[in-house]
């Protein structure tokens, strides 16, 4: 009787110490994804962007504009003080592939002087490379401070093509002057850690994020985008991603006052190295279905955006 009271007793305990060994083992592992950059180290961003507009016209035509943009951008760790990154972003190249029904442009940092740049701009893109914007941001991604655009943004109008037409230069000034705003760029520089969650995740968890970004014009879009950890791997998470995408924006172009609504969706995913929290590889795809009214006259556009990101 004391032998199967034994052998009970030792059943009882391999049973439970199996459970707690399987309960153990199913808990998942959280990963906590925010920035952990060395001091000294640059960090590199290639973005690849592709913008397919197709625009109908008022006698039911249809007209397509594509837009390449590819950028790269090094950010440089000067220092780590007060729980803050000391950052010089420095835009390393920016080209512009244009094509548009009468003909093709390309605009490139590196070949300023082609006359086949549009408007001459090419001298204007070449202003901004090298010209470093200092930025303070914290591990999780928030910009707290940013310097040296105004310095960045004049130098590219001291650039400006003195030939161009002066309405021309005007709409240039506007539209480069919203992109390469102090607020602007915090927008864009912020987008690189939209993807961090506010607490650990497990593979298989979910979370929410909220990005706006600036238009060429001055109005703002917003995407409200849903995140999902689906799996780690020698030591890269990757995220899948996907959104809605709403603008209502005013605003003024060529003397005429305008207004453009937008909706649309947006899906992909982005890798990130879980010991640095930098992007290792990303890609998205935004479509999107607008209106403009523009003088009186509403005009529908679809347009299509797909980004790449690689470190």
């Amino acid at each position: 009787m004391k032998l199967f009271r034994k052998n009970i007793l030792r059943f009882g305990l391999v049973s439970f110490a199996t459970l707690l060994f399987c309960v153990i083992a199913g808990a998942q592992t959280k990963y906590a994804l925010s920035y952990n950059l060395k001091k000294g180290e640059t960090y590199k961003i290639n973005i690849n962007a592709v913008m397919t507009m197709t625009q109908t016209t008022s006698d039911a035509n249809s007209m397509k504009i594509s837009t390449e943009m590819l950028v790269s951008t090094s950010f440089h760790v000067k220092d780590f003080l007060n729980e803050r990154y000391l950052i010089d972003v420095v835009y390393d190249n920016i080209k512009m592939n244009i094509g548009m029904p009468m003909g093709q442009f390309t605009i490139d940092s590196n070949t300023p002087d082609n006359v086949a740049s549009m408007q001459n701009m090419g001298p204007l893109l070449k202003a901004a490379v090298g010209k470093p914007v200092k930025i303070e941001i914290t591990p999780n991604g928030k910009v707290e401070s940013l310097e040296g655009s105004e310095e960045l943004m004049q130098a590219m109008l001291n650039a400006f093509d003195p030939n161009v037409p002066e309405n021309a230069r005007k709409e240039l000034v506007k539209q480069f002057g919203a992109q390469f705003s102090g607020e602007s760029l915090k927008q864009s520089l912020g987008q690189f850690s939209a993807y961090f969650p506010d607490k650990p995740v497990a593979v298989g968890d979910s979370w929410v994020n909220k990005i706006n970004s600036t238009m060429g014009s001055g109005g703002v879009v917003g995407v409200d985008m849903n995140l999902t950890l689906k799996n780690v791997k020698n030591n890269v998470a990757t995220i899948e991603t996907t959104g809605d995408i709403s603008s209502d924006v005013n605003y003024s172009f060529s003397g005429n006052d305008s207004k453009m609504s937008m909706k649309g969706t947006q899906k992909g995913f982005v890798s990130i190295d879980l010991t640095t929290g930098w992007i290792v590889d990303s890609n998205t795809v935004a479509d999107t279905e607008s209106e403009m009214n523009f003088g009186g006259s509403k005009i529908p556009m679809k347009i299509r955006v797909e980004t790449k990101m690689k470190n």
